[in-house]
């Protein structure tokens, strides 16, 4: 049985119309996110991820 001690912080961060390549952690030389580097360097990153339907 999970107790609430064990639930994982789960928090999702979804962008629209933004280039996952044009952040500091992906290698961009351009852009400064280090925010952003942070969370991702402590997280789980889906880097192919596609919407079959957008909203834009």
């Amino acid at each position: 049985m999970v107790t609430n001690k064990e639930k994982p912080n789960i928090v999702f961060i979804l962008t629209d119309q933004w280039r996952a390549q044009a952040t500091g952690y992906a290698g961009d030389p351009n852009v400064k996110t280090p925010n952003l580097d942070a969370l991702a360097q402590k997280s789980i990153r889906l880097d192919t991820t596609v919407s079959t339907c957008p909203v834009c």
